[in-house]
């Protein structure tokens, strides 16, 4: 197996070889990478993405798992990253009003569904709760990894013009 400083030092051996990792990953195949892929394709400014700049996307991704009852983004915080459900499932949810103690449930998401991919990029604040119904396995982009992206890459450059240019 190859590790993290034997990668680093290889890089340091072969400049080229970073690049050349880059260029053939996107034929790598598991279960995991189908799955992000297939979830993502659901994004519209994902779709006009090079494969470079979408694989760059999903390798950005961390997968985490939060336990049932955890609240993974509260209406008025800004949202700071983008959510892909691999197991588990999310209660989307708003008060009643202040006398009703129960929230009113909108929707509940599953295996594959995508929360924020809009709302991080604008760092717009969330309109309702989202809440663990049970214990959630996810991916998690976060913005600051995106912007890592955007800085390299013209056409993440387009995709947030884009995103912005929907919003007005």
């Amino acid at each position: 197996m190859l590790t993290k400083s034997n990668y680093l030092e290889l890089q340091k051996t072969f400049e080229t070889i970073a690049e050349n990792f880059k260029r053939h990953i996107f034929l790598y195949t598991d279960e995991v990478k189908v799955f992000l892929e297939m979830a993502c394709s659901r994004i519209g400014y994902f779709r006009k993405l090079s494969p470079m700049t979408q694989m760059e996307m999903i390798y950005s991704m961390e997968r985490k798992t939060y336990e049932k009852g955890h609240l993974l983004l509260k209406e008025g915080e800004i949202a700071g990253e983008m959510f892909i459900i691999q197991e588990g499932i999310i209660e989307v949810a708003v008060p009643y009003s202040s006398k009703i103690e129960t929230p009113f449930i909108l929707e509940r998401l599953g295996s594959g569904a995508v929360i924020n991919h809009r709302a991080f990029m604008l760092e717009d604040d969330a309109d309702t709760d989202f809440r663990c119904l049970t214990t959630v396995s996810c991916f998690e982009l976060p913005l600051k990894k995106l912007l890592q992206i955007r800085e390299k890459k013209q056409d993440m450059k387009q995709a947030f013009i884009d995103v912005e240019f929907e919003q007005v």
